[in-house]
């Protein structure tokens, strides 16, 4: 979902990707991933390892 985000899809895409997720039971919430206490710099650190992440990145 934060590829996406980051992809700046237009907002029913990224619905319909959500809905999506939800329905085959794909984690679409923090607390889903175990992050639901994590700080707000944590999480910063989270999403930039993983946009520099070989294969990940936007070309």
């Amino acid at each position: 979902m934060l590829m996406l985000i980051d992809s700046d899809p237009d907002p029913d895409m990224i619905e319909t990707v959500y809905n999506f997720s939800e329905s085959v039971g794909l984690p679409t919430k923090l607390a889903e991933f175990g992050l639901a206490n994590t700080s707000d710099e944590e999480l910063m650190k989270i999403v930039i390892k993983v946009a520099n992440t070989e294969g990940l990145r936007r070309k």
